[in-house]
């Protein structure tokens, strides 16, 4: 048997069910260099939008967990000349530096598959600051962001990702760490079900 999170023992199993049967393994959170693609087109639809309202987003921050994400987005913005940066928000990583070598990895295979040419040197940037005590616990900070949004908003956020993400990004603008003068984009990556899984933790009372 293997850990879930173990890639080297998924794709040994994988290889030994192939001498057999015709097989397609999909990763986790599809972070292969074909969900990656997804998020390349994401670039270059913010790409478009930044053109056509004239607003460029100086900053671009989600959650980075499985890699497909950041790397998608990186191989994206690369090729296309957007000058940004990509913050990743580390959700699952004990060490960072995990997380950084997978976008990493990943950046270069989705950029070699689909012969993206990097144009312009975004390096991959990941912040472990709003981690907590590990994947799936929710922070004080999340609960509280996603609480403020809800109220605010009606926008829904979960715990495990974009959460931790939206908390992230108000703590940054209140350090002053990000600018009221620069224009910032906060990507919601999902999760909204998972809502129901944590609902007596998310409760005010």
């Amino acid at each position: 048997m293997f850990e879930v999170d173990d890639r080297e023992g998924l794709k040994s199993t994988f290889d030994q069910i192939r001498e057999t049967k015709s097989t397609y393994v999909i990763p986790g959170g599809g972070s292969n260099s074909t969900g990656a693609l997804g998020y390349v087109a994401a670039m270059v639809e913010i790409a478009e939008q930044a053109q056509q309202t004239n607003i460029y987003p100086s900053h671009i921050v989600h959650a980075s967990s499985s890699a497909g994400t950041q790397a998608g987005l990186l191989a994206g913005a690369r090729a296309l000349g957007f000058e940004t940066t990509i913050i990743g928000i580390n959700v699952s990583h004990p060490d960072p530096a995990d997380l950084i070598t997978n976008v990493t990895q990943l950046t270069e295979e989705t950029q070699n598959r689909y012969e993206l040419d990097t144009t312009v040197d975004i390096p991959v940037t990941v912040n472990h600051a709003y981690f907590g005590e590990g994947y799936g616990l929710m922070t004080d900070e999340a609960k509280a962001a996603i609480h403020m949004l809800a109220e605010m908003e009606g926008i829904l956020f979960d715990p495990v990702y974009s959460g931790k993400a939206l908390a992230a990004l108000i703590d940054q603008i209140n350090i002053g760490a990000l600018q009221d003068s620069e224009n910032v984009l906060l990507i919601h990556t999902g999760g909204v079900p998972a809502l129901n899984v944590y609902e007596s933790e998310l409760s005010k009372s």
